[in-house]
């Protein structure tokens, strides 16, 4: 019988969501983050191009790829903004154009989710530093 108490992410994350998806596999979920903040910058530069030079359908994949990332990491409420980014780029690509669809607003809002996920790098660290103690803890051991 298991008695090791769940790991509850701090506030920064959607904990609800990402016990149902990992079910307490802590060294699962800190090699998720530590490869998250190693590539998020990467990957933000990458689609701030694409949509920057109007580059629709690159732009759509990458955001469809990049907002499951978001999720995976429990960052659920910049993963739903940018489903509603990659819904607009996707209607550039996809719908006839009936409406105009306002490209420099796309642009904005991906740079402020952009700047938000770059803010969270400091609370992925030290949500990994939480990880390592609470695995390293003497009543888990043995």
């Amino acid at each position: 019988m298991n008695h090791d108490p769940v790991f509850r992410f701090s506030g920064h994350f959607d904990d609800e969501y990402l016990q149902e998806l990992y079910e307490n596999n802590i060294e699962y979920v800190i090699d998720l983050f530590e490869t998250f903040c190693d590539i998020i910058t990467g990957k933000l530069q990458n689609i701030e191009a694409h949509l920057e030079s109007a580059e629709w359908e690159h732009a759509s994949f990458s955001l469809n790829r990049f907002r499951e990332n978001l999720y995976m990491v429990g960052l659920t409420s910049s993963g739903q903004e940018m489903r509603h980014i990659e819904q607009q780029v996707f209607a550039l690509t996809h719908q006839p154009r009936k409406e105009i669809i306002d490209t420099a607003s796309i642009v904005m809002a991906f740079r402020r989710i952009h700047i938000e996920v770059l803010a969270h790098l400091p609370y992925f660290r030290e949500e990994i530093a939480r990880m390592k103690v609470y695995l390293s803890h003497p009543q888990r051991q043995g």
